[in-house]
């Protein structure tokens, strides 16, 4: 906070005259350098990014509503403490991985990536599991979802342990299938 978040909103206020309201969100790191944490910035978004939101908000049972206006109106901190389900929530995020497209072999996301590969298996996903669609589009010929993008869709699943939501994420994760689909195996692996 006191090192990248405040001088930030800080600089908007004196440099530009904004009062910055809103969500901040800053993906970064932290690295031991000579016995001191140090933050290191990879972006810096005026939005939640995603797939991040998507294990946060289903935990959040304050409403949104309420929070975004309060923000809006600088009375944030009369709301007092925002109401959270204390499970656990694992995302994991399947993406365009190698696959066959018309110009060839592509290698995947995060580089080129080919599009329009069927997607199967989401109507057996659990009605428990949230399923969020990134990089998809409905192909009216064919009547189901076809990849359409390198973030392909994020499934959320949650339980009382981290161990139990990410093998509930990764038995639904599995049900799922497109040519090239491409998914980490390590998310919520305690060390």
């Amino acid at each position: 906070m006191d090192r990248i978040a405040l001088p930030l909103v800080k600089g908007c206020k004196g440099k530009y005259r904004i009062t910055y309201k809103g969500i901040l969100y800053i993906g970064g790191t932290f690295v031991n350098e000579g016995g001191k944490l140090n933050p290191y910035v990879f972006e810096i978004n005026v939005r939640m990014g995603d797939p991040e939101a998507q294990v946060l908000y289903p935990r959040l049972k304050t409403d949104m509503m309420q929070i975004s206006l309060a923000i809006v109106e600088g009375s944030l901190g009369q709301l007092g403490e925002f109401d959270w389900n204390p499970n656990y929530h694992v995302g994991i995020c399947a993406t365009s991985g190698r696959s066959h497209g018309s110009k060839g072999w592509y290698s995947g996301y995060p580089r080129r990536y080919a599009i329009g590969k069927p997607i199967t298996g989401l109507n057996n996903i659990s009605s428990d599991t949230l399923v969020f669609h990134s990089g998809t589009k409905w192909d009216l010929v064919r009547n189901q979802f076809i990849t359409d993008g390198g973030r392909v869709l994020t499934v959320v699943a949650n339980d009382l342990t981290l161990e139990g939501a990410r093998t509930k994420a990764y038995r639904e994760i599995e049900k799922i299938s497109f040519e090239g689909i491409h998914y980490r195996t390590d998310i919520g692996k305690q060390k």
